[in-house]
């Protein structure tokens, strides 16, 4: 509960900053002696490096990839599919739920598909090095089905 409390403050503390650095002027809550040190920080190289850093960030190529759960989050999605399913869904199904364009099935982005098919390719070798030769399941069809089903077919504990 504080951490989330604390987690609210802070976003928005984040937000008046915002607005005050947008408008060049402070409120009546900061002294003016504070406004004028926010200001020389907000010209400095160190600002304006980070400013830069944090503009590209979500450009970036590398590492994660286009979610479309909306504000529903990871987690969430979870536990709704796992009152679809009537089963708790594994991580490539939440994966494939929250990475593909519901409409066409399409992967949402080229990083979300190579994300796909990164994973695969760790399962398959996880599944190999478990003692399973060939997977019991065709790879590419390893995402619509249950990780552990799959791990206790290959380890012969189940069908």
């Amino acid at each position: 509960m504080r951490d989330a409390l604390l987690a609210r403050a802070a976003k928005r503390l984040r937000e008046l900053f915002h607005g005050i650095h947008e408008r060049g002027y402070p409120s009546d809550w900061i002294p003016n002696d504070i406004f004028q040190r926010l200001k020389e920080y907000w010209g400095s190289e160190e600002y304006q490096a980070l400013k830069r850093t944090n503009k590209a960030s979500p450009a970036s190529s590398t590492g994660g990839s286009l979610y479309n759960g909306g504000s529903i989050t990871y987690p969430a999605t979870a536990e709704k599919m796992l009152e679809e399913l009537g089963r708790t869904p594994s991580q490539s199904e939440v994966f494939t739920q929250t990475h593909m364009k519901k409409d066409r099935g399409q992967w949402v982005d080229q990083r979300a598909e190579d994300t796909n098919v990164k994973r695969l390719e760790e399962e398959r070798t996880a599944l190999i090095t478990a003692g399973c030769p060939e997977p019991p399941i065709d790879c590419d069809e390893v995402w619509v089905y249950n990780d552990e089903r799959i791990l206790s077919q290959c380890l012969g504990h189940g069908e």
